[in-house]
């Protein structure tokens, strides 16, 4: 009981310290079992991920020992968002599948609910987001049958991640708002922060600076209280973001670099390789084009290792815009075409809507102004669709580009 209070509000050190009395005494394979499970979770918290699998695998070896099918199925379904995490997608699927076939043998519906949710974010990655919808859905259909508050409020965050990702703000406000509530109401700290960050996400977007800043800084106090090191570092590069739109580079660049040595540490390669795209980002903005370039290849690199797709996308879009600024006008446009043709076949219309943003902005500056303004133009029919306001960031950027390109 005190070790899953640990879990949900920290601080984690002290659950850690608390299973390492436990492990001194002579355990059966059961309780083995159980208390790797949440020493696992913990050091997953803490980032350790190498760690945390050697603890997992050896839960599953005392779970199998003790015959807790159970305890099995969750600790395949861990092993399974953590090799995720680290890009290991062929041993994720692997565990994924054992971790499915024990949850139904065992009429486990709540840990099954949370499988769909892992297997969505994998499908939202990949840029099936209709099939990481129904994957979320799925998910929550099954955990509110089971009556696992905690569980729905964390599948409730993924759905509320998607919403987001499609530009359906009200929509994903309206979710991550339930889902705070009942992080709230069970006293999860680490999901509250978790959660606080990706309000703070969504308000930078509706163009509610001073309340997206508000809510990154109470998420960055909940995750230094509670140890939660990859939402820590996940909540400094958005306030990184948000010191960068507002033309403040200097403290972005710490938020960015702070994140960086996070991840680094942890050896997690899909985040060291998001925040090398805003380092690169910030570097193109102030006209560091070389050190840009190197990042963008960098994380490039990175993603397609992982076959992330979307943020290969995302790469492609900045890189066509800083060589649009660099003034290599044909390399440029093989960045957008990629990037653009890909968004398509997704039905993305908020990243694509950035995307023909960055292609105008590089039309512009190739004086190509006809093309620039057949760009624009689509950018802000998007806009006008998705009920994206001149308050928000894009949404300005927008309008600044209007002004540029007109006849």
């Amino acid at each position: 009981a005190a070790i899953r209070i640990y879990t949900r509000r920290g601080p984690v050190i002290a659950g850690l310290s608390l299973i390492d009395r436990l492990l001194t005494l002579d355990l059966s394979h059961s309780e083995c079992a159980r208390v790797g499970l949440s020493r696992g979770v913990l050091l997953k918290i803490l980032g350790n991920l190498s760690l945390a699998r050697s603890v997992y695998e050896e839960a599953i070896q005392h779970a199998k020992a003790s015959d807790e099918r159970r305890i099995e199925g969750i600790l395949f379904g861990q092993l399974a968002i953590l090799e995720r995490r680290c890009g290991h997608d062929n041993k994720a699927n692997e565990a994924h599948q054992i971790a499915l076939s024990i949850h139904r043998e065992v009429g486990n519906r709540g840990a099954e609910g949370l499988l769909l949710g892992s297997k969505g974010i994998w499908l939202q990655d990949l840029g099936r987001l209709d099939e990481a919808q129904a994957c979320f859905k799925e998910g929550l259909t099954l955990l509110s049958r089971s009556g696992n508050r905690l569980s729905e409020g964390n599948l409730l965050a993924l759905l509320g991640n998607l919403q987001l990702s499609r530009a359906r703000f009200d929509e994903a406000q309206q979710i991550y708002q339930q889902a705070l509530a009942i992080h709230q109401e069970v006293g999860n700290r680490v999901e509250e922060g978790h959660l606080l960050c990706n309000l703070g996400i969504l308000l930078a977007h509706k163009g509610q600076i001073e309340d997206a800043q508000r809510h990154f800084e109470l998420s960055l106090s909940i995750n230094r209280e509670v140890g939660y090191r990859s939402t820590e570092a996940k909540t400094l590069v958005n306030l990184g973001n948000l010191h960068q739109d507002q033309g403040r580079p200097d403290e972005a660049r710490k938020c960015f670099q702070d994140a960086l040595t996070v991840h680094k540490e942890d050896q997690e390669r899909k985040p060291c390789a998001v925040i090398l795209l805003h380092l690169g980002s910030l570097n193109s903005d102030t006209g560091n084009f070389d050190e840009a370039r190197e990042q963008f290849n960098e994380a490039l690199t990175h993603f397609e290792a992982l076959g992330h797709h979307a943020h290969i996308s995302s790469v492609n879009s900045y890189l066509g815009l800083l060589l649009g600024r660099m003034g290599e006008f044909e390399e440029a446009h093989q960045h957008f075409k990629r990037a653009e043709e890909f968004l398509r076949s997704i039905n993305a219309p908020l990243h694509l809507a950035e995307l023909l943003y960055n292609r105008g902005r590089a039309e512009h500056l190739a004086k190509d102004l006809d093309s620039a303004r057949e760009t624009l133009a689509e950018a802000l029919e998007i806009a006008d669709r998705i009920q994206l306001g001149t308050d928000s960031e894009l949404g300005r950027n927008l309008e600044s580009l209007k002004a540029d390109v007109k006849p």
